[in-house]
């Protein structure tokens, strides 16, 4: 798509669900899209019943200028997975179905760091670029390759490790 055919990303406004009552022009947006675990067996499960078996094993993040979607910066790590599949402490293997799908090795995960680590440095990331105070006005827009990401998979993991996220990351509904 050509530069004058982009939308206007700064257009778009989000509602604070408490005061301040008036809309806030976006500045800011941040895309996602992890990638998990996963396992042809999966196919019968709903999707939150995927999310308490699967954990995050790539963790991009692209800030765009939302009024010229320019890219600003970019943050990707992948994530070592941690948790065992009968409890013996062991992380699963990734399935060669998950490795065929999502295009991430075994090796590529096994010199990753777990998901607290990664996601430290990202905040960190976010602190750098200045966008920390943005993310909790509302004026930076978090957008996601659907719900799964944001809206399930990074929640419900986070809680079952027992990994606090900021507001801005963790408490908004997505779809």
């Amino acid at each position: 798509m050509a530069a004058a055919e982009r939308p206007d990303l700064a257009a778009l406004t989000i509602a604070h669900e408490q005061p301040p009552a008036a809309a806030v022009t976006v500045e800011h947006v941040l895309l996602f899209d992890f990638e998990g675990t996963c396992d042809a067996s999966d196919a019968g499960l709903s999707r939150l019943q995927q999310c308490a078996l699967h954990e995050i094993i790539e963790f991009p993040a692209l800030w765009l200028d939302a009024h010229t979607g320019a890219v600003r910066g970019t943050f990707h790590e992948y994530v070592r997975p941690t948790e065992g599949a009968d409890g013996d402490g062991a992380a699963r293997p990734l399935s060669t179905f998950c490795t065929n799908l999502t295009g991430i090795t075994q090796e590529q995960v096994d010199s990753a760091s777990p998901l607290a680590e990664v996601v430290s440095r990202f905040l960190q990331w976010v602190a750098s670029c200045g966008l920390t105070e943005a993310l909790a006005d509302g004026s930076a827009l978090l957008i996601a390759h659907g719900g799964w990401d944001l809206g399930d998979q990074l929640p419900i993991e986070a809680a079952r490790k027992q990994l606090a996220l900021p507001a801005w990351l963790g408490s908004r509904t997505y779809s």
